[in-house]
Order: C-alpha cells, then structure tokens, then sequence
C-alpha cells in the first residue's frame, strides 16, 4: 500500500498496489469515480482480472476520498495532478515498459488527463462508463475499450455512435444498464459484472516480449 500526502487533509491517500513475484511488463493503473471506490464491483473485479492475466496492479485513491471531503469539478486539476506525480514515481523506480489505464466515469476524466501529461506511453485504456468530455480520448486512444448501459444518461446512443466504428475502438454495450452497470435484476447486473471482468482480463493480457521492444 502506497501512502499519498495530499492537498485534501490531513490523511494520506492509500493506492493498493499488487505486483508478481519476479516482477510484470504491464502495469495496469485503476482510476475511480467520484462516489465509486476501489472496493466497489467492477473496479474490485476488473484488478482482479489485470492481475489474473498476467500485470501489476496500481489502485489510485483520491485525496478527498481519503479525508471524507466533498469534490466538486474545479478540483479535477487536482486530482491529476496527484496521481500524475505518484506514477512518475512508480515508473521511475520499474522496469515497466507496458500500460493499461482503468477508469470509472470520473475516473475516466483523471485517465485522460494524466495519460495526456505523463513520461511514458499509455497504449491501451479501458473506459468504463465514460463521460461524454472523454470522448476525444476514446478516439485518440492507440486501442480502448468502452463498456457502457443503454440506459447511461451520461453516455447516451449519440456517444456511443461516435465512438463505435473507429480504429482501435471495441464498445461494449450492456443491455437495460444504468451508469453503475446494474439493472433492477440482481442476478443480470452480476452477469454483467462477469462480463465487465472477463473483457477486461482479456484486454490487459500483457503483449509478448517481441511485441514491446
């Protein structure tokens, strides 16, 4: 665990951080939203399954999470400019030489704007629940993937249009899903949680050495 100072209080923020034994290639870096935690559903299960495939996992913790303060949008700058700095660090000290960015709705914001000013090359970005700002990332991406509900007000069928087709880009769209990626059927919502976790398992699968040198 990774303690963080941070301009939000007095408690440093903790960025769960799980490596292999003999060390990863990828690094696989989670972003969260802003009332959606590491712990909850698909962040918990989408490191589980970047660990499974293979990548080291780095959990960001946002300064306010940490110190139970509320957030408003002025503060985005802050927020990225947190993580920025704790990554810098991560990679300074690493061999890494691959990246998968993780984000949820605000998160997905924190992502772009990090990957957009960090030292190091950020390939692969998954987008879970984005927000509508984030779109032009999408497309800039190298490759992404975009999970989403056709019930999402923040990420309606005009957004997923314009993502859908371009290079690089898979989209998928999860039936009767809400922003959460959960619908009134408990059992459906865990069956898209499945899904969520498989897709990203197979997205982060590190490339081969041949691949990265």
């Amino acid at each position: 665990m990774l303690k963080v100072k941070t301009g939000w209080g007095d408690i440093p923020a903790q960025y769960p951080y799980e490596r292999h034994e003999g060390g990863a290639s990828t690094l696989v870096v989670l972003f969260p939203g802003r009332a959606y935690s590491l712990d909850a559903p698909l962040l918990w299960y989408a490191a589980k399954a970047a660990y499974s495939a293979g990548c080291d996992v780095l959990g960001v913790e946002y300064g306010y999470q940490a110190n139970r303060v509320n957030f408003d949008s002025d503060g985005l700058a802050n927020l990225v400019n947190e993580a920025l700095h704790t990554l810098e660090d991560v990679v300074a000290g690493s061999t890494y030489r691959d990246f998968v960015f993780i984000g949820k709705s605000l998160g997905t914001r924190v992502q772009s704007e990090v990957a957009s000013k960090a030292s190091f090359a950020v390939g692969r970005h998954v987008f879970l629940t984005p927000l509508k700002p984030v779109i032009p990332s999408i497309l800039a991406a190298d490759r992404a993937l975009v999970i989403v509900g056709d019930r999402d007000p923040a990420f309606g069928a005009e957004d997923v249009a314009a993502v859908r087709g371009s290079a690089g880009v898979t989209v998928h769209v999860a039936i009767d899903a809400d922003h959460g990626l959960e619908t009134p059927d408990v059992l459906d919502s865990i069956q898209i949680l499945h899904t969520t976790a498989r897709l990203c398992q197979v997205f982060c699968q590190p490339p081969s050495p041949e691949a990265i040198k």
